[in-house]
């Protein structure tokens, strides 16, 4: 499925990311009054205040698509901005079927008036260890914390390590690493 403006959409089958579904949508993703939005599809944040963290798990068979961020464009099972309006945490841990990834939003890259994210931390050796524990042919990468809205940890398409682990040893990361980013 590829990007098209609203106005455009209407033509063919489409999904609707916060917003109004048109005659062709097949599945509207909204916080909106009567957005129709399937209720499975509406519990799938968990948030861990203490840590600043948002799990957010998306269906394993959703396929990516191109968004735009910022300037820039990138592949994203889900679009930033609809995980970002419904959560105010600054972490992100997103978990589709095997498949796992850890953000930090942009907001913990700025100086916020209103709150204060919670400082990054530098997940390398969280990397590191996974890399040692992964069976399949993929490896683990952390991005650093320096920029804005980077993809800080990701492994292979299909890990073999469980997303319940992972999600563990990030915990476990967040809650004794060191502050390696803060704007203040």
């Amino acid at each position: 499925m590829r990007f098209l403006p609203y106005a455009q959409s209407a033509s063919l089958p489409n999904i609707i990311v916060d917003g109004s579904a048109n005659e062709s949508t097949i599945l509207t993703l909204s916080h909106w009054p009567k957005s129709n939005t399937p209720s499975e599809l509406k519990r799938d944040i968990e948030e861990r205040a203490d840590l600043d963290l948002a799990v957010v798990r998306v269906p394993a068979d959703l396929a990516a698509a191109a968004v735009h961020r910022f300037t820039q464009r990138r592949l994203a099972e889900c679009h930033p901005g609809a995980i970002h309006t419904r959560t105010r945490c600054s972490r992100i841990f997103l978990v589709q079927g095997n498949r796992v990834e850890f953000q930090y939003r942009y907001e913990s890259w700025v100086q916020m008036i209103s709150r204060r994210p919670q400082p990054r931390v530098d997940l390398s050796d969280l990397a590191a260890e996974l890399n040692r524990e992964e069976q399949t042919a993929g490896s683990w990468a952390f991005d650093g914390v320096d920029q804005i809205t980077p993809r800080h940890l990701e492994g292979s398409p299909e890990t073999s390590i469980s997303p319940d682990r992972i999600l563990k040893l990030v915990e476990d990361g967040l809650r004794i690493g060191a502050p390696a980013w803060n704007p203040y």
